[in-house]
């Protein structure tokens, strides 16, 4: 895995775990870890297909 992989995956992680953090809390609508969640994985997913990661 180069660089540019692992600099994506820790700014992915870091969204991800912040997203966590504030789900539930008032934002102009909520936030919502369980949709982040499902997007990060659809995204990682197409990246992997994609070979991105290969």
């Amino acid at each position: 895995m180069g660089a540019a992989q692992l600099i994506y995956l820790s700014l992915v992680m870091l969204e991800l775990g912040l997203e966590i953090a504030k789900h539930g809390e008032p934002k102009t609508g909520r936030h919502n870890a369980g949709s982040t969640i499902v997007a990060t994985i659809l995204i990682l997913a197409l990246l992997w297909w994609g070979g991105f990661f290969g």
